[in-house]
């Protein structure tokens, strides 16, 4: 990493700086915000905190590619699912109130396990109302013919919508559900 490299030597390894660099576009964090959690990083890891100068001189350099390597010609099926993240702990029993947590919604290529499309929420948006999102972005990669998910995606809106769009339903019906087959 420091082969050729002129001036003072990196202090930090390229992974954790690709790691870091990756939370950060995942997560949509400001630098200040990705600092903290580095050095948070630091502790765990024994290594000296990483600052604000240094995230954003080196991370900006960094090749992310957090791409899809399509398949061509070939359909794929596709999970939606969403997952939340607690934004912090610290001091809630204090002040009596919840800070919340964010939610990624994700559509991933069930047969090559990547990530096709991918959201980020808060918690008040429900998993259903980004399924056409996840599809939509999922069919500017690859071509879907078929979309699984659980019953956070059980609407007349997204049937119908997978419909339009020629793609083929499997997705938990719930019990008290008036959906006709």
């Amino acid at each position: 990493m420091n082969l050729g490299k002129k001036g003072r030597p990196f202090l930090y390894p390229h992974s954790l700086m690709l790691f870091l660099g990756i939370i950060r576009v995942v997560f949509r964090l400001p630098y200040r915000q990705l600092e903290g959690f580095a050095k948070r990083i630091g502790k765990i890891l024994s290594i000296s905190a990483l600052d604000y100068t240094t995230l954003s001189l080196r991370i900006p350099k960094l090749e992310i590619d957090l791409g899809y390597k399509k398949r061509e010609g070939e359909e794929v099926v596709i999970a939606v699912d969403s997952k939340g993240v607690k934004v912090t702990n610290r001091g809630e029993w204090m002040r009596g109130k919840r800070k919340g947590y964010i939610k990624i919604h994700v559509a991933v290529d069930i047969k090559s396990k990547q990530v096709v499309s991918m959201e980020v929420s808060d918690e008040k948006v429900h998993d259903g109302e980004k399924l056409k999102f996840l599809v939509s972005k999922a069919k500017e990669r690859v071509k879907v013919k078929k979309v699984l998910g659980d019953g956070g995606y059980d609407s007349h809106e997204n049937f119908n919508f997978l419909a339009e769009e020629g793609i083929e339903a499997r997705i938990k019906v719930r019990s008290d559900s008036n959906f006709q087959c």
